[in-house]
């Protein structure tokens, strides 16, 4: 299959590629439903993991970042952004189907340590395929259409993840019920699964066309610095640091904390994941109209406030001493929370798009 850049690409390619990564974001979504958020978090408590292993779980993602570095060295080198992100697709799904055998093929269960080593390679291949597809995306998807064809492909894949996020808590509570001794093979198949849907996420991207891409061959360090001498883009690193804190801070142990603190079964925990879910998906048409009529920034205004206030909400959310007055004030969380990420998300993926130059803008992206 031909995987070299185009010099020019004609509408109806332009028009392909946008649908086939529509799709390839469905098939990630999948393979996330399957492998990560609550389900790993579950996992991992199966697992016997204390709260630092958690954060670090939840961590890994941003601490493996740093290796886009590594996908910039690459791009330069070969200037071949589908290649690359292709390739580093299969590597980083492979551990996923590791992690699904392991209890199988050796008949014991998974420690939390061979967990965390294993997802430190899907998420170490994951960022330098994130880095070049980031790139490549900011030179296929028209820039007048940024916010609707995210904006839309976002609710696609949302609407996904809440029909299998259901459908899994449903089945893993049905497991952990009446078959207690099979929740860690079930955790296995999900994974597995996961791994050979991802897998089919390099196939669409490898078949996704890619213009010629003009990053300079530079110094790696003189390239990597130039979006930090760009003084209106380190405002968007500026709030996108605070931003990053302020939801790492907490939001991986909301879960925990309804797990073992509030003795909430799988089903309501992914229940209330949905309804954040199904809020986002209804604010993400609005948030697209804004993002491309107005601004990115008024979303950020807006968006912004309301998840530090609902972070702070859940302090409150056991004062009511009814239980069905919890679950409404949880419920409620969970869906401001939901279209304030939702917005939050979109515009900063637009502004960082649209404020990186196109000879720079894997380097811009991955800063």
């Amino acid at each position: 299959m031909k995987l070299k850049p185009s010099h020019f690409l004609s509408d109806g390619e332009v028009s392909r590629g946008l649908n086939l990564v529509v799709k390839d974001g469905l098939v990630a979504e999948a393979m996330t439903a399957l492998t990560g958020g609550t389900f790993l978090i579950a996992l991992a408590l199966q697992l016997g993991a204390s709260n630092f292993q958690i954060g670090l779980l939840a961590a890994l993602p941003t601490l493996t970042n740093v290796f886009q570095l590594v996908a910039i060295w690459l791009v330069q080198r070969y200037n071949n952004r589908r290649a690359i992100a292709v390739v580093a697709t299969l590597f980083a799904r492979f551990p996923l189907l590791l992690i699904g055998a392991m209890p199988l093929i050796f008949s014991t269960s998974t420690s939390i340590h061979a967990l965390i080593f294993i997802l430190f390679f899907h998420y170490f291949f994951g960022s330098i395929s994130g880095a070049s597809w980031n790139s490549w995306m900011k030179d296929l998807v028209p820039e007048e259409k940024l916010g609707s064809f995210f904006s839309h492909r976002i609710r696609l894949t949302q609407s996904l993840n809440v029909v299998l996020s259901l459908i899994l808590a449903l089945g893993l509570d049905y497991v952990k019920k009446y078959y207690p001794g099979f929740e860690l093979p079930a955790y296995s198949i999900m994974f597995i699964l996961g791994g050979l849907i991802g897998l089919t996420g390099a196939y669409l991207l490898a078949r996704t066309p890619e213009p010629q891409s003009t990053l300079a061959k530079e110094n790696l360090m003189r390239v990597f610095s130039k979006p930090l001498r760009d003084r209106n883009f380190r405002k968007l690193l500026v709030f996108n640091s605070g931003w990053s804190f302020a939801i790492n801070l907490a939001a991986p142990f909301f879960s925990v904390y309804m797990m073992n603190t509030l003795k909430l079964p799988l089903s309501y925990i992914i229940g209330f994941g949905i309804l954040g879910q199904f809020a986002g998906i209804l604010a993400l048409r609005a948030w697209g109209k804004y993002s491309d009529r107005y601004s990115n920034k008024t979303i950020i205004r807006i968006a912004a406030p309301l998840y530090i206030f609902c972070i702070m909400a859940w302090s409150v959310v056991t004062i009511p001493q009814s239980y069905g007055m919890q679950l409404l004030l949880i419920g409620l969380v969970n869906m401001l929370s939901g279209a304030a990420v939702a917005g939050i998300n979109l515009a900063l993926t637009n502004i960082g798009l649209k404020l990186a130059p196109r000879d720079g803008a894997i380097a811009y992206i991955s800063v």
